[in-house]
């Protein structure tokens, strides 16, 4: 009996390649993702802590130098807050895209496993009944050798 093999075996396996792929690009977006929010939320917890310092002091230990400073680092730090914002919303709709190509690549990838399998069924259905033709054929034979067999005497 013959071997089994897949009319598009070269699709299906592009196909597996693809949503590897895709699956790849969309894991290195959310661990570039993950590490821009972890940026945000340190310069946030550093204004946050410095605007606690300045609001904890009170008139006589703070000097006009030590304020002004601390304000032009207050908004150096909320500029880079927004500027993480702005690379963070970048950086969510390229995962939108990866996962969405994802998503493609795992319909098609689908669509030729359910060819696969399909055309593996239909190879089975045919073994079997290439397998009751045979077994016909013997008992058609056997039978016809018994009645020849029976004429005969």
């Amino acid at each position: 009996m013959k071997k089994f093999k897949f009319t598009y075996q070269v699709l299906l396996e592009n196909a597996e390649e693809l949503e590897q792929a895709c699956a790849v690009k969309l894991k290195e977006i959310r661990d570039i993702l993950s590490e821009a929010e972890k940026r945000k939320e340190t310069l946030s917890q550093q204004k946050n802590v410095l605007i606690n310092k300045l609001q904890n002091k009170n008139g006589s230990q703070l000097n006009i130098h030590e304020f002004k400073e601390s304000k032009i680092f207050i908004e150096e730090l909320s500029q880079s807050i927004s500027i993480q914002e702005q690379e963070i919303q970048k950086l969510s709709i390229i995962e939108e895209e990866r996962l969405t190509s994802l998503k493609e690549a795992k319909k098609q990838l689908n669509i030729y496993e359910k060819l696969k399998a399909n055309q593996y069924k239909a190879y089975i259905d045919k073994i079997k009944k290439d397998e009751e033709k045979e077994l016909e054929e013997r008992i058609m034979y056997k039978y016809s050798n018994n009645s020849e067999v029976e004429k005969v005497e």
